[in-house]
This record gives structure tokens, sequence and C-alpha cells, in this order.
């Protein structure tokens, strides 16, 4: 097994591998212990429990989780990562490994075994938000998600109306899952060492609209907010799809009737307003 906590056994069995981190793919593993046992208390798997985890590079966190849960599937975009945890763990019952990017593989997965109880995994950049956009529009909702993400990111989707860092990707985070912020890790707790700050960021589902039947429509209208973050609100839905799909003159009764003030800009509407909008043009149609 390897030895997570030292820097120096970590370089050396990459080497012999001949695997080199690659930073477009996050590949910056986790060697501060505390942070890894604070993971796993955020975690808390159970035995009943079927997790995904996005990246487990070379499984530091895998070997704290699997040996406690019903069932586990790792996603290793990486093939000298993905033979390296085959060696590691792919005798132990319940586990399954898909090599690939996790964008082109996780809906076979999920219509195969269905949705996880948790998805876990420390998330690049650009790809962490992709991801969870596509797991909040696909509807493929787990029990909870815990993710180490630029410290940056975490502040988006943690964001509330008004402030700078609320975004289209705040709005279509919070649409489904309340938001915990868990605190930062430094650089230094990772292998290579990045240049910027993680932040761990705890999502649950809140079931506010899970009825609803809005999603569609919502997700058009954070997309047409967010056009353009220096437009006002009416700019922006002028030239949107939901006045090309439903009308300008419908667009603008029903942003009057929700309360929304079209001279405002995108970051001032809250989830809530956004959802009441969504919910009055459906039923309008």
């Amino acid at each position: 097994m390897i030895n997570y906590d030292s820097i120096n056994e970590i370089s050396a069995l990459l080497k012999e591998r001949g695997l080199v981190p690659r930073k477009r793919w996050g590949q910056n593993f986790l060697v501060s212990k505390g942070a890894r046992q604070k993971l796993l208390a955020l975690i808390d798997p159970k035995e009943a429990h079927h997790v995904w985890e996005i990246g487990p590079g070379l499984g530091s966190l895998t070997a704290l989780v699997l040996p406690k849960v019903k069932s586990m599937t790792l996603f290793e975009i990486d093939h000298g990562y993905y033979l390296l945890l085959d060696e590691l763990f792919g005798k132990t019952p319940g586990l399954r490994i898909l090599e690939g990017d996790f964008l082109k593989t996780w809906k076979k997965e999920m219509s195969l075994h269905g949705i996880p109880d948790i998805i876990l995994g420390n998330l690049p950049y650009n790809a962490g938000s992709v991801m969870l956009g596509n797991i909040v529009k696909e509807g493929a909702v787990p029990g909870r998600c815990i993710f180490t993400l630029q410290k940056e990111v975490v502040q988006r989707i943690a964001a509330e109306p008004g402030k700078k860092t609320y975004s289209a990707f705040s709005m279509i985070c919070q649409y489904v899952f309340s938001v915990r912020v868990h605190g930062t890790l430094a650089p230094g707790s990772f292998y290579p060492c990045p240049q910027v700050t993680s932040a761990i960021v705890e999502l649950y589902p809140h079931h506010r609209y899970k009825d609803s039947g809005t999603g569609p429509i919502y997700f058009k209208l954070v997309h047409d907010l967010f056009a353009s973050r220096r437009k006002t609100i009416r700019n922006n839905l002028i030239s949107g799809s939901l006045a090309r799909e439903y009308g300008k003159d419908l667009v603008f009764q029903v942003l009057q009737d929700t309360g929304i003030d079209p001279a405002l800009r995108g970051e001032t509407v809250p989830v809530d307003m956004a959802v009441q909008f969504a919910e009055r043009l459906m039923s309008s149609v």
C-alpha cells in the first residue's frame, strides 16, 4: 500500500511508473493526513452507501472509504492511474473502476447502477464546474456531494444574490443543492503543490423545487440573465432564448408579474424568484 503521507515515496512511485501529474486534470494528490481525515468525517460513509469518486488518482481517499461501503465506482481519466488503482483495489468486491472522462461515462453508470448516495472528488477548476452543471441539469442528484475545488469556484457555488461572485453557476447549483463550506486547504496539503488555495464544499439536495417541472425554463432564464454581466436584465432577455421561444411580450409580462426589475442586472435575482418566473411562464403557455 502507498504511504499517502510521504511526498518522497509518492514522488518515487510516480517516477517508477512513468506518471507525470497533469495540471489540466487537477492531478494534485492530497498528502495531508489531517485533511484526508476531515474529508472522511464529512463523507461519513456507511455500509449501505453506493459512492462515486471522480478522479481518485493514487487512491488516498479510496483507501479510506472503500472498506466502509457496499459499493463504489471510481472514474479515472488517466490510463496510468487507472492501472495503478486496479492493482491496488481491483479485487475488492463491489468496486467498479471506469477508465475515461467522467462526462462521457457517468450517464451509462447511472443507468446501470442508479444515482449514488455520495459523490466525492478533488475536482479541477473548469471540468469541475461542467461536471456539477451536468449532474444538476440531468436531474442526477445524489444524497450528498463532498468536493475539494479551487476556493474561487466554491465561493461562486455558495454566493448570495447581489454579490460579485453570484453567477449562473451559483443559480444552477442552488436550484437543487444547499451549500456548506468547510474551510480551505493550503497548497501544501497537495503534491504537486498547486498555485491556488482549495476549499471543501458539501452539497446536499433541498428538494424545494423537485416536482415543479420548471427546470428547462429555469436554466434558459439563468443563461439569458448572465449572457452579459454588464447588461441589464431587460437587454439580456430581449435577445435571449426565452424571448425567441415564447415572445418578448409574454416574457416581460411574466417578469413584471414576478416582481423582477428589468432595469437591474442578473446577479440581483434570487433562485426562488427565478423559479417563480419559470412557474408563471410555464403556466402561461
